[in-house]
C-alpha cells in the first residue's frame, strides 16, 4: 500500500479529475440548451443544427445528431466542414 502522502496526493487529483468532468459536463448541457433555444428562434440556421450535432452524439442520441448534420449539409452545401462532419459522423 501506497503511503499516506501518495495516497492523499492520488486521492487530490481524483477528485479534481471528477469535478473537471462535472464542470465539462455543466459546460456541455449549458450549451446544447443554448443552440436548442437558437434552433427554435431560427430553425433554418444551418450552423447551429452543425454545432448541436457532437452534443447529441456524445448524449449517445446518433441518429439525432447525423439527423441535424444532414439538414446543415443540405442547408448550405457550400460548408465543406459540414459535409465532413457529416461524412465521418456516418462512418462511425
Amino acid at each position: 500500500m501506497a503511503d499516506p502522502e501518495t495516497r492523499l496526493r492520488e486521492l487530490n487529483e481524483a477528485k479534481a479529475k471528477i469535478i473537471k468532468q462535472r464542470h465539462t459536463a455543466v459546460i456541455r448541457a449549458e450549451a446544447r440548451a443554448y443552440l436548442e433555444a437558437k434552433i427554435r428562434k431560427d430553425p433554418l440556421a444551418a450552423k447551429n443544427h452543425h454545432l448541436l450535432a457532437p452534443l447529441l452524439a456524445e448524449a449517445g442520441q446518433v441518429d439525432e445528431s447525423l439527423r441535424r448534420l444532414k439538414f446543415a449539409v443540405l442547408s448550405n452545401p457550400q460548408s465543406l466542414k459540414s459535409r465532413n462532419d457529416y461524412a465521418l459522423a456516418i462512418f462511425k
